[in-house]
């Protein structure tokens, strides 16, 4: 019977000190956040929005999503030891590391595949005349830019929009330019198209139906409606200019 007795005894004390290391390991370095506490939780987002300059600007509530979007994130992609890393790390670092996070946490799923920079310069004739050079945007001037475009499109009454919303134009695919004009303020020039175009020729007239090269040329079209828009932003005076949404 007191064989009996220690066996019990002894596997309960494996279990009881199995859930203590569970439970001590919660405050420190796992990565599966299924466990995590939320305590844990909420100082991991406190970190990135406090690392994040634009996350600390803006409403808490919307910072604290796109943080615990963004923790999410660094925890599929990032190997243990890079996690606990990541704990201890200056703020300073950090931002090179959220910024592109914080980035994909704002926009859809997948907006590496429909937004495009452009750069060449063979492609800025639409403000040749006004081109100073280009400038590299912040986590915080693209969402300037949502901002300034939701103003345009819910304010600015132009004949052909039907369909054309401030969140629905996230899933436009977009060609982005930045640059600066002669007064060096910086400028977000947005070319958007809901599909993508096949040209049916190439330059020598043989057919081809290949899709048009988007990523790196500016795609104009005639017509189409709200289906296709551009908008020239001015970055620095906080203004927009030359919203045009195709007609019929």
């Amino acid at each position: 019977m007191k064989l009996y007795k220690s066996i019990i005894i002894a596997i309960l004390m494996s279990i009881l000190g199995a859930y203590l290391f569970w439970q001590l390991r919660q405050g420190f370095d796992t990565p599966k956040m299924a466990h995590w506490t939320q305590v844990k939780v909420d100082k991991w987002i406190d970190n990135i929005v406090s690392s994040s300059n634009y996350l600390s600007s803006i409403d808490s509530t919307e910072a604290y999503e796109i943080g615990k979007c963004a923790m999410i994130k660094i925890n599929d992609s990032f190997s243990l030891d890079e996690i606990i890393a990541l704990e201890k790390i200056h703020i300073d670092s950090q931002k090179i590391i959220l910024a592109p996070i914080v980035l994909e946490c704002m926009f859809p799923v997948g907006f590496q595949n429909i937004y495009t920079t452009i750069s060449d310069k063979s492609q800025i004739n639409i403000d040749a005349n006004n081109f100073n050079g280009y400038w590299n945007p912040t986590v915080n001037d693209y969402r300037k830019i949502e901002v300034v475009l939701e103003t345009a499109i819910n304010t600015d009454k132009q004949d052909y929009i039907e369909k054309l919303t401030s969140e629905n134009s996230k899933f436009y695919y977009r060609q982005y330019l930045f640059y600066l004009d002669k007064n060096n303020d910086s400028i977000a020039y947005i070319n958007a198209l809901c599909g993508l175009l096949k040209a049916p020729y190439d330059s020598s007239g043989v057919i081809v139906n290949k899709t048009m090269d988007w990523k790196n040329k500016f795609i104009t079209v005639n017509d189409g409606g709200d289906c296709y828009w551009s908008i020239r932003i001015n970055m620095s005076k906080d203004n927009y200019s030359n919203f045009l949404v195709n007609g019929y």
